[in-house]
């Protein structure tokens, strides 16, 4: 697979963006392949190449971006290859865990200020539970602002 220099830089931006939010270098660029590829399908071999990294860089990479459900894979008859796509169809799932996410840390950051109240730690509490608020108000808001975001769309 031949890309572009304008999609080369692309993967770079993408991969980038990705490693900022604490993605592997390699998953990073992984993502920003399939999403710049006029493919909907690539085999292994295929981003190995096109991105010039080891095999073993690439098997990790998409074993990571396979166990975060970021991709899948499917096969074709007679063809023993795995091809490997981008799950970007299933992105409010994903939007979704991060929802959960911000809530799981929310709830260890009240154990925090129940602890530091409870055993009289000093401290000055005001931007954790502001924090904590502000998490709180997110976790309510962001489902109904998709959910009106869907209703715009009908």
């Amino acid at each position: 697979m031949k890309l572009t220099e304008k999609q080369k830089a692309l993967v770079e931006k993408i991969g980038i963006f990705h490693e900022s939010v604490g993605m592997q270098p390699a998953a990073a660029r992984v993502m920003g392949l399939f999403f710049v590829s006029d493919k909907s399908e690539i085999a292994f071999d295929e981003v190995t190449e096109t991105l010039g990294i080891s095999k073993s860089a690439t098997s990790n990479a998409i074993n990571l971006l396979l166990q975060t459900g970021q991709i899948d894979y499917t096969t074709f008859s007679g063809d023993r290859k795995r091809y490997f796509r981008l799950k970007a169809k299933n992105w409010r799932e994903g939007f979704s865990k991060h929802i959960d996410k911000m809530t799981g840390f929310n709830v260890l950051l009240r154990e925090v200020l129940e602890v530091k109240r409870s055993e009289n730690i000093t401290c000055d509490c005001d931007d954790l539970e502001e924090l904590v608020n502000f998490l709180d108000y997110l976790h309510q808001q962001l489902p109904l602002l998709l959910a009106k975001w869907e209703q715009s769309r009908k």
